[in-house]
């Protein structure tokens, strides 16, 4: 089980974050399963090791106005 979890430190609102991440080879891509995000997404693997997640229209607020709120997370499982 992962969980990859980001935050907007810049001083604007994020139009849009992505996420990508290199699965280890002992990792099975085949066995990926998205758990839930905190903002709606979509993915998709590249290749046969990079997954990539995906917030478009996520319009997430800057930690100095908002900095609970400028926090987000995927999770997901591998076998």
């Amino acid at each position: 089980y992962y969980t990859i979890r980001f935050q907007n430190t810049g001083n604007a609102a994020a139009e849009f974050v992505i996420l990508r991440d290199t699965l280890l080879p002992d990792l099975d891509p085949a066995s990926l399963q998205v758990l839930g995000a905190s903002h709606p997404y979509t993915w998709r693997l590249h290749g046969e090791n990079i997954f990539e997640v995906r917030f478009d229209g996520i319009n997430l607020p800057d930690s100095t106005t908002d900095l609970e709120g400028s926090q987000g997370f995927v999770a997901f499982t591998l076998k």
